[in-house]
């Protein structure tokens, strides 16, 4: 597994499973545990300076979100990219991030602007420095901000547990893309439409900024070998429509 925790990375005033569990998601996403590693639950233990039991009780939280794998008395692995899971990710996002859109129009306030602004500069900045990791973590900044300015932050933690598969995707296609300006360009358009109360045009401009074939595609091309074998839904994703009708 590597050296991938140090007990430096945890703030011992906060819940220590918790910062395990974000801790050990991150790094499933950005691919540092790539599907298929076999995770140690004692060296993990090790490395934060801490008892197994919170350890435990957070890989036991990954593996209700589907990111872990635990076979008894035969080990616990990262589990490969699931199309399905990605599928139901995509779907729990396209269906409410329009929505949730077309409310923060509706509700935005002017002193939503240094944020938003904020994130927006930073997202240059990680850009400008190829730092895909923290452009991603930026990106989920955007959308949790818009559901704060719609006056539904709970919703993100809804959206954010839902899509552990779809986001290995969408965090590994800034690694092979490198398609920073066009997701900044549209960060700029859906803010803009929010900051105008356009609510029309936010719920089309979050849709488009949710789109997910392309990058699929070339994941599939690229890192076959990261997802799970199945061949039937696979070929229903041969073609754009494909994807539209799985989603409905």
């Amino acid at each position: 597994m590597g050296f991938l925790f140090s007990a430096e990375m945890l703030d011992h005033r906060l819940p220590k499973t918790m910062q395990i569990f974000t801790l050990m998601r991150d790094a499933i996403i950005a691919m540092r545990l790539p599907p298929g590693e076999v995770i140690q639950e004692k060296e993990i233990a090790a490395q934060l300076g801490l008892s197994r039991t919170p350890v435990r009780e957070a890989l036991l939280s990954l593996a209700a979100q589907n990111l872990i794998i635990v076979r008894p008395n035969q080990g616990t692995i990262v589990s490969p990219i699931d199309i399905k899971l990605l599928l139901d990710g995509q779907f729990l996002r396209e269906s409410l991030e329009p929505r949730i859109a077309r409310l923060a129009a509706r509700f935005y306030r002017p002193d939503y602007a240094i944020e938003f602004d904020e994130i927006i500069n930073r997202q240059r900045f990680a850009a400008a420095n190829a730092n895909t990791s923290y452009f991603f973590a930026l990106d989920d900044e955007f959308h949790k901000l818009i559901a704060k300015c719609a006056n539904m932050p709970e919703i993100w933690l809804t959206l954010h547990g839902g899509t552990g598969h779809l986001d290995r995707v969408r965090r590994l296609a800034f690694s092979v893309e490198q398609h920073y300006e066009a997701v900044i360009q549209e960060h700029e358009a859906l803010y803009q439409a929010i900051r105008r109360g356009d609510e029309e045009s936010a719920a089309e401009l979050m849709t488009i900024n949710l789109e997910v074939y392309d990058s699929l595609m070339i994941l599939l091309d690229k890192h076959r070998h990261y997802f799970e074998k199945d061949d039937a839904l696979l070929s229903q994703l041969e073609t754009k429509q494909g994807l539209q009708h799985l989603l409905g």
